[in-house]
């Protein structure tokens, strides 16, 4: 166990953003202390349940920027302590909240996080904004016996599912995903001055189109139906798109602008955090990401797929995908992995497959009632392969 932890450790250090020299010290000495209390506390069971939640170590006590947070009398962090208190936090959502302190890490209380905590952000964008103390924070969150996610400064560092770990590196990167890497624009997003200038707009774009798959598979994935979210470019609506049917929308659902606008709050938020008008205009565009992509969600749960176009705006739904059955059945994995054989998946799979065989400019996430999520895409030579997809904070 111990050898685990101290992988887990090492790897989350060297997936750090570039940071001051200082940060990098002050999170390699929290997750030292921090991860093998979390596993240990992912494998005390309470009330016929393992303990699932977020713990969050900010680099500063910076209460003010959490919202209602209910202060504790200050407990030492244990994996005892953790686990009775974890029916506080939920993971992901409501966090505990703790400080280093004399060498060890004290208990505050707990409360939701800031907006800026709650979104994953580029690596590079990552580097840039880590100077500010707002990002100066490490959240280990547990998921069940010996599976942890680690993140911190804006981004992802680490994920140990069942004792085995898993690297964001196993993960699509956005251009990897040959639908995104050829619909990204160049002017989608103004960056601002203070972002390191090797951090372009599409690669700002792409990420965020990424992270969109990543809410929409999560919202489906705890519905009990599952789903298939279809994505086609240049789409027309008097045409049939490869479809039977579908239910057209009045006004297409922006979820990329949408979420792009969000974005472009948080950046302009995080230097002026102390600003209440753009803490405002912050929180208004984060609930209109949200309810959008809610509203996606909600239309997945119907018979049929939901539809977008190259901007991920959702344009129509419970679309029955209309496709002639591919000869090939065995689909090749984007990275090498294991081949799936359609013939022993569902009508799901095999029509999400077909619709992106058809024709060039397509992609579809097909996900199951059995909690499996697969990405059908056209690679860069042309063949369609599949992508695991594990959005962050599943079990």
């Amino acid at each position: 166990m111990k050898a685990v932890e101290a992988e887990l450790v090492d790897l989350s250090i060297s997936n750090l953003p570039s940071s001051p020299e200082d940060a990098g010290g002050w999170a390699r000495r929290v997750l030292k202390v921090l991860v093998p209390i979390a596993m240990r506390a992912s494998l005390i069971k309470e009330e016929g349940h393992y303990p699932q939640f977020s713990i969050a170590v900010a680099r500063r006590p910076l209460v003010a920027a959490w919202e209602s947070v209910v202060l504790l009398e200050h407990l030492d962090v244990t994996a005892d302590v953790l686990a009775k208190l974890s029916l506080l936090s939920k993971a992901g959502m409501t966090h505990l909240v703790a400080v280093e302190e004399d060498g060890g890490l004290k208990l505050l209380g707990f409360g939701q996080p800031p907006e800026v905590i709650r979104m994953r952000l580029p690596r590079s964008i990552a580097s840039s904004v880590s100077r500010f103390d707002l990002y100066s924070y490490v959240v280990v969150t547990v998921l069940g016996p010996q599976s942890l996610l680690i993140e911190g400064f804006g981004t992802e560092l680490a994920f140990l599912h069942e004792g085995r770990l898993r690297t964001p590196a196993e993960l699509p990167e956005p251009l990897e995903l040959g639908f995104i890497a050829r619909t990204c624009r160049s002017d989608s997003l103004l960056v601002p001055s203070w972002i390191d200038d090797s951090m372009k707009p599409f690669e700002l774009r792409a990420s965020q189109s990424l992270e969109l798959l990543e809410m929409l598979a999560r919202g489906a994935w705890f519905g009990a139906r599952g789903g298939i979210f279809a994505f086609a470019a240049h789409v027309k609506r008097r045409s049939n798109w490869g479809m039977a049917s579908c239910r057209w929308i009045a006004r297409p659902l922006p979820l990329l602008q949408s979420r792009l606008d969000y974005f472009k709050a948080i950046l302009a938020f995080v230097p002026k955090r102390d600003s209440p008008i753009k803490y405002l205009e912050t929180r208004q565009k984060e609930a209109q990401s949200d309810a959008a992509v809610a509203h996606a969600v909600r239309m997945s749960k119907l018979d049929g797929a939901v539809l977008m176009n190259e901007d991920f705006e959702v344009v129509a739904f419970g679309a029955k995908l209309r496709a002639t059955k591919p000869k090939e059945l065995l689909v090749r994995h984007a990275r090498n992995g294991a081949a799936l054989d359609l013939r022993q998946k569902g009508t799901r799979h095999l029509s999400a497959y077909s619709w992106v065989v058809a024709t060039d400019g397509r992609m579809a996430m097909v996900v199951s009632q059995d909690r499996e999520i697969r990405v059908f895409d056209r690679s860069v030579d042309g063949e369609v392969v599949y992508w695991d997809f594990r959005p962050p904070l599943f079990e």
